[in-house]
């Protein structure tokens, strides 16, 4: 806005647009009265895609809401705040079961915009407007820009958050228009149609890209550090969260523990996925203590990061505190679990994440042979429902863990009546969604119109190996091949499929590992969803 506008209050006041960088009248009062359970919907949404952002780099801007009609929403740099008007809100919950998703659309575009920094040209142009580079910039039109990339990132914040938001924006963008009685063509922003296609394009990218954060995950759980890796700096390259640096530090803290010598380390560190090159151990000989103090070092670097965005987020903590475990840094490790991360958690309210301070506490007390302080730790965690707690108990009193029961690849295991053994022979991907990670790497997908289910293919460049990842939707209603259904307990599954091979600590569950087969169990002990996968590689 200009100076005289910001004067007269007029100018795109008049041709009110959503999502634009738009900066209200500070001199004008936000209106009151919008009803409070309106504003208590809206302000959840918000702070779970602040959440879900994890950067306190800066401090997040407070969310307002007023009863005008002309801005829609909005994100004041100077304030700062984001705002909702109550009609722009009212066209949100007009998409009915969707309410949320399209305001956690609309938020998290907002979002996007501020720590992006969007606004800093205009601010720079009004105050260098006498100097060349201030003409030179402010000649430059960014707007078809910004709105595409907070189009892109502000879905893939709202993704991260738990909301589905493609394919959303586009009708989002119409019922605005029409609410508002907008002209198509708004001076200084891109056309409604342009918005639209923006928008489209921008949940494509999205799309390919959450399809790239799973894989990595499900990598991960399979113990395919590498190519998981792989994966992790593929996303960073474009967007980077808390949740993402920590999974990329997991990633490379398990490959760590590859690398040690058998019955160096006994103890089954809580490690924590946030579900939110080549194979390590694969190759030329390595010397392993060097490869694995590399690892650990990378793992840290990740930590940091994760906690530079957030110093609040105690899975990192947490896992800051198993990498110096395994340095043998006793002191930082126990610093880091009963105090940063314990305290972060309290706060948070994360069971979960201070059960696993717990057993990282006694696996301390393990290692410095304080054997009956490590017993009562991992008893109480025990007693509060952790099973990794469970194991390192039989550990420490000189007892192996049980495994699978001798169980082999359960290959029978299909989703939606889908085989990978036979899929793998005639593998078929959906048209356009190729997307190349790296020079090593190639991601496709597979998807059905009568299932509830996807597919991911990881394929090698040179055509040698293949990685198949197949996984039930939310809402899934078939059976595992042993007859359980979403919901089941813990004690049903391990009645069915015996112990796991191993598990994956997750910030709200555990991921137990079968041969062939992952079973994704919530806080409560209860069956979410399960993936088969698949590793074909060539000898």
């Amino acid at each position: 806005m200009s100076p005289d506008e910001k004067k007269t209050g007029k100018g795109p006041a008049d041709e009110p647009g959503f999502a634009f960088l738009y900066v209200p009248d500070s001199d004008q009062e936000l209106a009151g009265g919008v009803p409070e359970e309106k504003y208590a919907i809206a302000k959840e949404v918000y702070e779970e895609l602040l959440r879900a952002r994890g950067d306190r780099r800066s401090q997040p801007p407070p969310f307002v809401m007023d009863r005008r009609e002309g801005f829609v929403a909005w994100m004041n740099p100077g304030g700062p705040e984001i705002g909702l008007e109550e009609k722009a809100y009212d066209v949100c919950a007009s998409f009915g079961d969707d309410t949320r998703n399209a305001i956690a659309a609309l938020l998290g575009h907002e979002l996007t915009h501020y720590y992006e920094k969007h606004d800093w040209r205009r601010h720079f142009v009004s105050q260098y407007s006498d100097l060349e580079v201030g003409k030179d910039l402010g000649a430059l039109d960014d707007a078809k820009r910004n709105e595409a990339q907070a189009d892109y990132l502000g879905g893939l914040l709202a993704y991260s958050a738990g909301y589905e938001v493609q394919d959303r924006m586009p009708q989002l963008c119409e019922k605005l228009y029409a609410a508002y009685g907008l002209k198509e063509e708004l001076r200084g922003y891109p056309t409604l149609e342009e918005r639209k296609t923006i928008a489209l394009r921008a949940q494509r990218r999205l799309q390919e890209l959450t399809k790239a954060l799973d894989m990595a995950n499900y990598l991960v759980a399979i113990g395919e550090y590498g190519e998981a890796f792989d994966y992790y700096n593929y996303i960073l390259k474009e967007y980077q969260s808390r949740e993402i640096y920590n999974n990329a530090g997991v990633c490379a803290l398990l490959a760590a523990l590859e690398h040690l010598e058998p019955g160096a380390f006994r103890y089954r560190l809580p490690i924590e996925l946030d579900l939110s090159g080549r194979r390590a151990g694969k190759g030329v000989e390595e010397d392993k203590t060097k490869v694995r103090q590399q690892l650990i070092d990378q793992a840290i670097d990740h930590f940091k990061s994760a906690i530079a965005l957030d110093e609040h987020y105690a899975p990192a903590y947490l896992n800051l505190g198993c990498a110096y475990t395994l340095q043998g840094d006793y002191r930082r490790a126990r610093y880091m679990a009963e105090v940063e991360a314990t305290d972060w958690a309290k706060t948070a309210k994360q069971e979960k994440v201070l059960t696993d301070c717990l057993v990282l506490s006694g696996i301390l007390d393990a290692l410095e042979g304080e054997e009956a302080a490590a017993q009562k730790k991992l008893q109480n965690a025990a007693d509060q429902g952790n099973t990794l707690a469970v194991q390192n108990l039989d550990i420490l009193k000189g007892k192996t863990p049980q495994s699978s029961t001798g169980m082999t690849m359960p290959l029978q295991e299909q989703i939606d009546g889908v085989s990978l053994l036979s899929f793998a022979q005639e593998p078929e991907a959906d048209e356009d969604s190729e997307q190349i990670v790296n020079a090593q790497r190639t991601l496709y997908h597979k998807t059905w119109p009568d299932k509830n289910s996807r597919l991911l293919i990881s394929m090698s460049n040179d055509g040698d190996r293949m990685v198949f990842i197949h996984t039930t939707n939310p809402g899934f209603e078939g059976q595992t091949g042993k007859g359980l259904s979403a919901g089941a307990t813990l004690k049903e599954v391990t009645n069915a499929y015996g112990s796991p091979d191993r598990s994956v600590e997750l910030t709200d569950g555990r991921l137990l590992v079968y041969p062939g087969l992952l079973l994704v169990m919530d806080r409560a002990g209860k069956l979410k969803r399960w993936v088969t996968y698949l590793v074909d590689e060539l000898e």
